[in-house]
């Protein structure tokens, strides 16, 4: 009713928490001043999973060992979240932590969940984890398989690109992105079909976005001029399908890249790319 309101209630003993807006109904920027005792008793005893995250955030942010809960969190989507969190905090390497996260890879059904701790022993590339990560690699999921692939791969980077290419086929999400990643650093002419089967693939996003500057970085590397203008092709492609108010802005900054290739590649790649970019 007011631009500002105080409410104030009677209770003969202090409440453990008062969580407002406890049904997570209404539209408003909230500020929650609870002790740290009442985000521990919020984790614990709050029925929503809303709740439980934002209790897991302020243990993140204070740097908190409660955070080590969310390990367990009934839902998956916290225990991810959880591992991130953990990953980029001082207690990544936490032997309790580590211990906990090696048991999620082998006990967790969910396989995000797995992709997550295997991602986070992969950052931490030790020797012992190799049958882990080559275990992982042959995992119906793309996610897991990715995330063992980055693990393989922080053990052998000398062997990145033999790996690259031999999960090349039919990899798809994440596997399919660090198959990307691998073959555009490392690949040379030959793998160029591989890397254009997979950008083709992808789906009008920001993803793709961040795709073209590889693919225009590869390129600018490449001899083969005819696969060279195969890629343009397909730049210009993902350009034409932009919904046109947005495709300005998604045009000048893939022009940007094209123009770096057609510097670098010579006369004809630069007449080739003005009779394509209209």
């Amino acid at each position: 009713k007011h631009v500002k309101d105080t409410f104030e209630f009677n209770s003969d003993t202090k409440p453990d928490l008062v969580n407002f807006d406890g049904e997570k109904m209404l539209l408003c920027k909230k500020t929650d001043n609870h002790s740290t005792d009442e985000w521990v008793y919020m984790y614990n005893n709050a029925p929503l999973f809303l709740d439980r995250k934002e209790a897991l955030d302020y243990f993140a942010k204070n740097i908190m060992p409660e955070l080590k809960q969310g390990l367990k969190d009934p839902y998956y989507g916290l225990r991810v979240s959880t591992i991130q969190k953990l990953g980029s905090s001082s207690f990544k390497t936490d032997e309790d932590v580590i211990k906990t996260i090696e048991n999620l890879v082998k006990t967790d059904k969910d396989r995000n969940v797995k992709a997550a701790a295997i991602g986070f022993l992969a950052k931490i590339s030790e020797e012992k984890y190799r049958p882990v990560f080559e275990a992982a690699l042959q995992d119906s999921s793309y996610n897991v398989a990715g995330a063992a692939l980055k693990g393989l791969v922080s053990l052998d980077k000398d062997k990145a690109y033999d790996l690259a290419v031999k999960y090349a086929n039919d990899a798809k999400g994440n596997l399919g992105e660090e198959v990307f990643r691998i073959l555009g650093d490392k690949g040379n002419d030959k793998d160029f079909d591989i890397l254009l089967g997979y950008y083709n693939d992808m789906g009008l996003s920001q993803e793709k976005m961040s795709a073209s500057e590889s693919m225009t970085k590869f390129m600018m590397k490449m001899n083969d001029l005819d696969k060279i203008k195969k890629g343009i092709d397909a730049i210009v492609e993902f350009r034409n399908q932009v919904p046109g108010q947005f495709r300005e802005f998604v045009s000048n900054s893939l022009k940007r890249n094209i123009d770096k290739v057609a510097k670098a590649k010579g006369q004809e790649i630069a007449d080739y790319v003005e009779k394509v970019w209209k």
